[in-house]
């Protein structure tokens, strides 16, 4: 019987990851959609830790800050209706207090830093290459923060600023942390209101400077060619008709376990998933024999399991 879809195939990862492994994951909404996968199999992990950051300049800007471990003070944010904000992070991490803002900051700059030291792999998942500038500072903003279009220039980065900008992210991570492996993908969220064909050509430029960099510490992941590739149907979609509902991400998660994840770390996670299934479980009647059974069963599984991740529930 014929296919009645096209299947991507991609080659295995040289070195699989495990549960030994830290994940920091930084960039798009789609990054924080595959770190919560990361999460609820209890991976170790860290998910932009300064909020979802679109494009290739501010992400580059961040991370050279998160390795220079450069504090935030008085001069990188600003009050606007009344919240502290800073152009270099997302809205997310806005506050009412100058002081509380700050101390936000760097305490992530602090978790950040330490993290990226330690980690064997980044995931740098990226959403455009339309970016704002801020017209009094001449900066590219990670976000506008509701302030009036009129204080930016909206501008397309070409695919050479883009690989500028990626070069550069590569240069301050591997300087920093030597043994690091990082994923580089292209999330598959379409944005709309830029326009269909101003998304397309966004993200064309994107792909075209991340295919030149690959090596054997710089992989590519293909979570945009996935969705629009292999899942080409608007069943596929949440109700917006632009992101991925649940059954596109996990399907894209199981192509990434597939290609990164060794056979023992599949098991664990089967392992983890059974834990997490009987932890959700409703008991209608806790005083019964049968339930304390059960519950000496899971606190078994969960102990045998930190024996060898102690991190882990």
């Amino acid at each position: 019987m014929s296919e009645f879809r096209t299947k991507l195939k991609i080659k295995d990862a040289a070195n699989k990851f495990s549960y030994h492994d830290k994940f920091m994951l930084m960039g798009s909404c789609f990054a924080e959609n595959m770190g919560e996968y990361l999460e609820n199999h209890q991976f170790q992990s860290l998910i932009n830790p300064f909020g979802i950051i679109f494009n290739t300049a501010s992400l580059s800007k961040i991370i050279k800050r998160i390795v220079d471990l450069t504090y935030f003070n008085e001069n990188d944010i600003f009050s606007h209706l009344d919240v502290w904000s800073s152009f270099d992070v997302h809205s997310q991490m806005n506050k009412t207090s100058s002081s509380e803002f700050l101390k936000i900051l760097n305490n992530q700059l602090d978790l950040a830093h330490q993290f990226l030291k330690e980690t064997p792999v980044f995931i740098l998942t990226l959403g455009t290459s339309w970016v704002y500038k801020h017209l009094k500072t001449n900066e590219i903003v990670a976000n506008c923060h509701k302030i009036q279009q009129t204080q930016f220039e909206k501008k397309l980065l070409t695919v050479n600023e883009n690989e500028y900008y990626l070069n550069e992210i590569i240069k301050t991570i591997q300087a920093f942390n030597q043994n690091i492996k990082i994923i580089m993908t292209v999330s598959p969220v379409r944005h709309i209101k830029d326009g269909f064909v101003e998304n397309n050509w966004s993200k064309a430029n994107l792909i075209s400077a991340l295919y030149p960099l690959q090596n054997k510490s710089i992989l590519y992941f293909p979570s945009y060619e996935i969705l629009m590739d292999e899942l080409r149907d608007y069943r596929f979609y949440a109700e917006d008709m632009l992101h991925p509902n649940k059954i596109a991400t996990d399907y894209i998660w199981t192509f990434f376990c597939q290609t990164y994840f060794s056979e023992e770390t599949f098991q664990t996670m089967k392992t983890v998933a059974q834990i997490n299934s009987m932890q959700a479980h409703r008991v209608s009647q806790p005083d019964t024999e049968s339930y304390q059974n059960f519950k000496t069963t899971l606190e078994n599984k969960i102990l045998s399991l930190q024996n060898k991740y102690p991190w882990m529930f």
